[in-house]
């Protein structure tokens, strides 16, 4: 990323501060609610996985898991 890019998208950062948060998927503006057409669990194969990116998605996902303790 240029430093030209960078700095614009600190400046929109900066501008809209209250709409972006460090938590991804996290927002407190609304609700939503999925209604189900069935009790019953779906199962299904996991999507691949580079190997070089598994660290990182593991520390995602442990960061969600412990997000509210």
């Amino acid at each position: 990323m240029t430093g030209e890019v960078r700095s614009e998208v600190m400046e929109v950062l900066e501008e809209y501060q209250d709409v972006f948060t460090d938590v991804p998927g996290l927002t407190n503006l609304g609700k939503h609610s999925i209604t189900l057409t069935t009790d019953e669990p779906m199962y299904s194969k996991p999507y691949s996985l580079p190997h070089a990116m598994q660290k990182e998605v593991e520390k995602e996902l442990d960061d969600m898991v412990n997000w509210d303790n």
